[in-house]
Parts: C-alpha cells; sequence; structure tokens
C-alpha cells in the first residue's frame, strides 16, 4: 500500500456520524467543532479554557466532528491516535482470508436465507386459508 496509513479509504468506512464535541475513547482526546455550532451555552468556552490548559487532550476542529467505532469505541477522524493505522495494517495484511471468509459466510447466509423463505412461503397468511 503505497498511501501512509491510515488511508482516507479506512478512515471513510469507520467514520459514519458527525457531532459538536466527542471524545476519542482509544487515546482519551476530546475533540470538538470549535465554531460551536449546536453546543450547549457556555460549552464551547469550557473546551477551549480546558484545552488551553491541557492542549495535548483537547482538539478543535473547524465543522463538525466525523467519528465512528473500533471495536466498540468512539474513533474520531484524524486523531492522533495509532488505533486506525493498526486495524487497517490487520485487515489489509489479512485482506486474502478475510475476502475468502466473506465470500463462504455470505454463501451459507444466501443457502439460510433461501431455505427460510422456501419454508416461509408455504405459510398461509392470517387470515387466508
Amino acid at each position: 500500500m503505497s498511501e501512509e496509513l491510515p488511508t482516507t479509504f479506512f478512515e471513510e468506512a469507520i467514520c459514519d456520524g458527525g457531532t459538536p464535541v466527542v471524545d476519542c475513547e482509544h487515546c482519551g482526546t476530546t475533540h470538538f467543532d470549535f465554531n460551536g455550532e449546536f453546543m450547549e451555552e457556555g460549552e464551547l468556552e469550557r473546551l477551549l479554557q480546558r484545552q488551553a490548559k491541557e492542549p495535548s487532550k483537547y482538539k478543535g476542529h473547524d465543522g463538525g466532528v466525523h467519528f465512528g467505532q473500533i471495536a466498540g469505541r468512539n474513533y474520531v477522524y484524524g486523531c492522533k491516535c495509532k488505533i486506525v493505522q493498526q486495524m487497517e495494517r490487520f485487515v489489509w495484511n489479512h485482506r486474502f482470508l478475510i475476502a475468502s471468509y466473506l465470500k463462504k459466510r455470505a454463501a451459507a447466509e444466501l443457502h439460510d436465507a433461501s431455505r427460510q423463505h422456501e419454508e416461509i412461503a408455504g405459510i398461509p397468511e392470517a387470515g387466508k386459508s
């Protein structure tokens, strides 16, 4: 892979939501929209004060903060932590194994769905005999 990790492909696949404030639960950094849109009164001022005291723990963004989840915990698009690089490296390095698994699993799911469809098709609708 020639692009430096994480690639935009991977981050965009993970980050599918937006909010004015969210914590990256992998490293503890609080990310916030420094425009203050959609925040409670006084919230932006509190975040800016905290950022001034602890700049490594707070990061302002120009606009909403995009985030998603990795391993059930929030990850923020562009966060300095390394979890997304580790995840992408794992996925990319094991892409053939993962592709094989997805192909086999999808085929099995399709088979089960077809079987269930056939079983359900034989059941009369409610109120009809």
